[in-house]
């Protein structure tokens, strides 16, 4: 009786294990997005397909089954290398491999092929993706990528271009003044230097913030360099006798390129100016430049420790080129505000609106 009962319980495992088996493969044959094939692992003969199956590769479920694995390969030496793939024991994944349809059409698949037990016989399995549309995703994705650095080197070369040639002619501007400068009739001599001085000055602030543009390839700029330059350049054009001394904050805020080239001229006629009336009586002064942001706004504070606006210029009864021109860079150019007032020296007070900038 011992005998029977285990005869009985191993005969009923292995009817589960086969009901089980049979559940997995109703269960992996019902995907619409897999084209599934069983086959022999030897004879590579075709035991079943789903429905995707059929579908993809155009051949009736009658025809398929009296057909072999390596039928629908469209691989060069196609049998052997079926073969050889079939005789592993263990999972495979081919990344890429190339079949052939009814109507002859050759496409791209991606193939998972393993082991399996399928009617208490151990055969293989086949999954197969069809990665035509992926293909020519890829194809076209290298496309664009190609274009766009085409595009791109492109126009890396005609903005090098034109900085060049916005940066001659800033420098052939120059030169003129320098020229003119040196010719000026003896009448007069004297407000002709200062007006061209002027004016070669603002053209120098002008080829420095188009060199600063031009090397971060009209980038948004950061605010601090850009101030720290233009500073820095104005104070090493001082006599020797003459110093100034500039303290200017760190910040990460960035302009954009138009603001940038505005904001120089506004820059180089405030250092201009605490330079010219902070230093007629002493060797030295010092200027501070801070910056504050919030969600709108962006604030410059300069200011120096010389003698002050006087006060024609703060009542508006005294107006300079120098500063007409901030004023109107600001105010109208910028559409921001401009403070001016004395705090221990002359103090300058800049808000402007934030532009959407893109660091890159």
């Amino acid at each position: 009786m011992q005998v029977i009962a285990r005869d009985i319980t191993e005969r009923r495992r292995a009817e589960e294990a086969l009901r089980e088996s049979e559940e997995k493969t109703r269960n992996l044959f019902s995907t619409d997005l897999v084209a599934i094939y069983i086959f022999e692992a030897d004879t590579q003969q075709l035991l079943d397909v789903n429905e995707a199956f059929v579908r993809l590769y155009g051949w009736s479920r009658e025809e398929l089954l009296t057909m072999h694995a390596y039928d629908i390969s469209a691989e060069p030496q196609r049998v052997e290398a079926a073969r050889r793939e079939a005789a592993t024991a263990h999972s495979m994944h081919i990344p890429l491999r190339y079949h052939r349809k009814k109507d002859g059409t050759i496409f791209p698949i991606e193939l998972f092929s393993g082991p399996f037990s399928w009617k208490g016989r151990n055969v293989r399995y086949g999954m197969i993706i069809d990665i035509s549309e992926r293909q020519r995703a890829e194809a076209e994705l290298q496309r664009l990528y190609n274009q766009l650095q085409a595009d791109a080197d492109t126009q890396a070369q005609l903005l090098r271009e034109v900085n060049h040639r916005v940066k001659n002619n800033l420098i052939s501007i120059l030169g003129l003044l320098l020229i003119e400068r040196r010719y000026a009739p003896a009448e007069g001599r004297a407000y002709m230097n200062a007006v061209l001085d002027n004016t070669a000055r603002r053209v120098t602030g002008l080829l420095a913030v188009h060199q600063m543009l031009s090397e971060s390839h009209w980038a948004p700029m950061r605010l601090s360099a850009l101030v720290e330059r233009l500073i820095t350049t104005e104070i090493h054009a001082l006599p020797k006798r003459r110093s100034a001394i500039a303290a200017i904050q760190p910040s990460l805020i960035d302009v954009s390129p138009r603001q940038a080239s505005n904001l120089a001229l506004v820059i180089n006629e405030l250092t201009t100016n605490t330079l010219k009336h902070a230093l007629n009586d002493r060797d030295l002064v010092q200027i501070s430049v801070r910056f504050d942001l919030d969600a709108q706004f962006i604030q410059l504070e300069y200011r120096d420790d010389g003698p002050g606006y006087p006060p024609e210029v703060l009542n508006g009864e005294y107006r300079s080129v120098g500063l007409h021109l901030v004023k109107q860079l600001v105010t109208e150019t910028l559409r921001g505000a401009l403070t001016l007032f004395n705090d221990g020296g002359a103090v300058a007070l800049v808000r402007l609106k934030v532009e959407e900038t893109e660091r890159t």
